[in-house]
């Protein structure tokens, strides 16, 4: 269990590069709450690249992080590509009809996914 909420990631772009590449050598890691981070589109894009092909996680929080569409967009990847994950918190991220459409469509070839969490995100 990982828990880096509100840790200001978003803010410092080493750090996050540095989360991420150490959840891409992670194999064990069950659970990542990293909401309230200011993550927006391109810190959620480096999350869901590092967690692509991760085998062990269950649980993602990213609340709160304003992702956007283009976060979501990458959300829909990791759901087309990663096996582990069955649960998401997406929380007030602003993605919109456009970004919760991309996690639908993706939601079509994911098994896996049990609950996914989109309050709040202007739909």
């Amino acid at each position: 269990y990982l828990n880096l909420s509100g840790a200001g990631l978003g803010q410092c772009l080493a750090s996050l590069r540095q989360v991420s590449q150490a959840l891409s050598r992670d194999q064990h890691l069950l659970h990542l709450d990293l909401s309230s981070n200011g993550l927006g589109s391109e810190g959620g894009e480096a999350v869901c690249d590092a967690l692509l092909h991760h085998r062990a996680l269950k649980e993602l929080v990213l609340a709160e992080n304003h992702i956007g569409r283009m976060g979501a967009a990458k959300i829909a990847q990791l759901l087309r590509g990663n096996r582990s994950i069955d649960k998401i918190d997406l929380r007030d991220n602003s993605v919109g009809n456009e970004g919760a459409s991309y996690i639908a469509f993706a939601l079509q070839q994911n098994s896996t996914l049990k609950s996914l969490d989109l309050q709040r995100n202007n739909i």
